[in-house]
């Protein structure tokens, strides 16, 4: 659920809000609400065939959208914080987020990968 909330609605708010000159807020309004169908039936599916528990959706989006709101918040300040420290150049800012993500894929990867040599 985490994928699903949070990744999918940071990308639509990074792409279609912040790097672009003029937001076009009806386009994005639809693709949060296409992520929020998908995150719906999702929930359902796992629900319905006994994978996760109604609970554990319920945590997990709330969790999902804090961290998600945190990060839209707190965006610009902590690009200020790693660049005062020569962390990062200011040109490869977008460039993060792919390293962010493709860490993030890689490690739900491993984690699937695991599970399924569970005996």
């Amino acid at each position: 659920m985490l994928s699903i909330v949070f990744l999918v609605n940071y990308n639509i708010y990074m792409y279609f809000v912040k790097y672009t000159q003029k937001p076009n807020y009806n386009l994005v309004c639809v693709l949060f609400i296409l992520s929020s169908i998908l995150a719906g039936v999702v929930a359902f599916s796992l629900n319905l065939f006994g994978n996760i528990y109604l609970y554990q959706i319920v945590i997990s989006i709330i969790v999902s959208i804090i961290y998600l709101l945190l990060c839209m918040n707190f965006d610009s300040s902590i690009m200020t914080y790693t660049e005062k420290l020569g962390f990062n150049v200011r040109s490869s800012r977008k460039y993060k987020f792919y390293v962010l993500f493709l860490c993030l894929g890689l490690y739900i990867t491993g984690f699937i990968f695991k599970e399924s040599y569970k005996v």
